[in-house]
């Protein structure tokens, strides 16, 4: 769980709960189906920030880009969950 800019706990849902462990095994395996749905899920999860931030700070980043951006948070965080590394993405990416 996270907080939402009211400060409640939100909870994170689908691929983004998992912990950056099974990312990392599904990187280590180049397992492309898996793969793919930790895309689908981040590209959801910066979709949904981009239309619901009210700052208009659209983050625009390609496939291979969100892979590389999970990959590095992960290995710099391994116990994180997914949900975290797009928090991470979007804070360092929104223009």
């Amino acid at each position: 769980m996270f907080a939402d800019t009211q400060g409640a706990p939100v909870s994170a849902i689908g691929i983004g709960a998992r912990d950056c462990s099974a990312f990392d095994t599904a990187l280590a395996q180049e397992s492309e189906a898996a793969l793919d749905a930790y895309v689908a899920w981040a590209q959801g999860f910066v979709s949904g920030f981009n239309w619901a931030n009210v700052r208009q700070l659209n983050v625009t980043l390609d496939a291979p880009s969100m892979l590389s951006a999970m990959a590095d948070f992960c290995h710099r965080h391994p116990g994180s969950k997914m949900f975290s590394a797009m928090q991470d993405l979007i804070g360092r990416n929104a223009r």
